[in-house]
């Protein structure tokens, strides 16, 4: 793996900001419907520490990240039964330079009475699957519309 990999590597792997507290699945929490999921999602933006990402209807993302910006990322987004997942190549800002693999990126959804709960696990985590840390406030991420595009076009140039 080179350099640029390996920084492009550290850099997904910071997309996302850890939970405050993350706690096990509550024994009475249902998945969340793929159609809910979609309705939380799809035209809005999500708005991390590090990273935002624009989830467009069409099934495309395009995301900034850093602060300052130091990588803009675009790909795509697909919900399957409670699970939402994006799949994204960067590009780095100063060199213009896009990376040569993808970097997946997927939260898993439940309800437990009216908290909605997320798991957010990675393509590069160990055993790339949701664990067992469950927490209430990705929903809080989310921004209505796209606030991300605007910002992405300023770096794509």
């Amino acid at each position: 793996m080179n350099i640029h990999s390996l920084a492009a590597h550290a850099l997904f792997a910071l997309v996302i900001g850890a939970a405050a507290c993350a706690d096990p699945l509550p024994q009475g929490a249902k998945p969340l419907s793929s159609k809910q999921i979609s309705k939380i999602y799809s035209g809005n933006s999500a708005v991390w520490d590090k990273s935002m990402v624009f989830f467009a209807p069409d099934g495309t993302t395009t995301g900034v990240f850093g602060k300052p910006p130091s990588a803009i990322f675009s790909g795509t987004w697909e919900i399957v039964k409670n699970k939402i997942c994006m799949v994204n190549t960067p590009t780095n800002i100063k060199s213009h330079k896009v990376d040569t693999r993808t970097y997946t990126d997927c939260w898993i959804y439940y309800v437990d009475g009216k908290t909605i709960l997320t798991s957010y696990y990675n393509d590069f985590q160990e055993g790339k699957g949701p664990n067992e840390d469950y927490y209430d406030g990705e929903i809080g991420n989310l921004k209505r519309g796209d606030v991300v595009s605007q910002k992405y076009a300023k770096y794509s140039k």
